[in-house]
Order: C-alpha cells, then structure tokens, then sequence
C-alpha cells in the first residue's frame, strides 16, 4: 500500500513538473502546429514572453503580432516559407537570436541598430556569396552568422 502511495505521488509530481513547464509564460512554444496564421489567444503574453518558437508550421510571412513581443530574446522562424523579414524586427530591440533557417528568405533589411542581437542562424537557405555578404552588411558590429556547423562568419565584416 506505501508503495502505491509513493509511486502515486512520485507520478503526480512528474505530471506536475510538466503542467508548469507548459505554462511558463517566458517560453511560448508553437513549433510544427502547422499554423498559417498567429493564434489570438496570446496577447496576454506579450510583455512576459522572452522565446518564441514558431519554426515548422507554414507561416508565408511573419506575422503582425510577433512584433507585440517586446521582450523577446530568442526567434525561431525555422522551416518555414517566409521570403522576407519586414523591417518590423527592428521594434524587437531585446532580440538576441534569430533563427531563420531553411526559409525562403534571401536578404534583410538593415538591423545594424539591433545592438543586442549577436546570433543569426541561416541553415539551408541555399544563398550566392553576394547575397551572404549582403546580409552580413546589414547586421550589427558584433552579430556572428552561422550557415552550418561547419560555416560561421565571425564580424567584424568587410563591407563598402
């Protein structure tokens, strides 16, 4: 009977670790929901979410409401069609990492204002050397650009 009792307990606290990890309002996990369109329910995490992850749904742009996340540090837009990254980001001015690989995007806009963002994952985007170098201009002083494990480029970047 203890022996029930304890393992009872042991799979009630278990079950409750989980529920508060779900409900932590700093991590806003939305991957491979196969989403087209941002969900409503979350303007009430707007001020309080730091991570949002949106990678493998089929987002064709960023949404709107994305940029309502003030306080965000992390993106992941991975695995998504997005072409484009409206200037919009730059209103993310905690942002720290963007994740935007395997998407359709090919160029962004000016974030050399983004002072806080130092990573940008570019995996499988498939770029020419004029357009890497084009993104790398366009990116703050000391923001690294990783295109694989193997291919990092490290600032400060030659740019005319």
């Amino acid at each position: 009977m203890k022996r029930k009792i304890i393992l009872y307990v042991i799979v009630l606290l278990i079950a409750s670790c989980k529920t508060i990890k779900e409900y932590d309002n700093s991590v806003l996990n939305l991957k491979n929901k196969n989403l087209t369109e941002f969900p409503n329910d979350y303007s009430s995490l707007y001020g309080k979410v730091k991570k949002l992850y949106l990678g493998g749904n089929s987002f064709v742009e960023l949404p709107k409401s994305v940029f309502e996340f003030k306080n965000l540090i992390a993106l992941e837009i991975n695995q998504n069609p997005v072409a484009k990254i409206p200037i919009d980001i730059t209103q993310l001015e905690y942002l720290k990492i963007l994740d935007i690989s395997g998407t359709r995007i090919m160029s962004f806009p000016n974030l050399k204002d983004m002072s806080n963002l130092k990573f940008v994952l570019a995996y499988d985007l498939g770029l020419t050397e004029k357009q890497i170098q084009a993104m790398k201009c366009n990116l703050p002083p000391k923001c690294e650009l990783l295109f694989s494990k193997e291919r990092r480029e490290y600032p400060p970047y030659i740019c005319n």
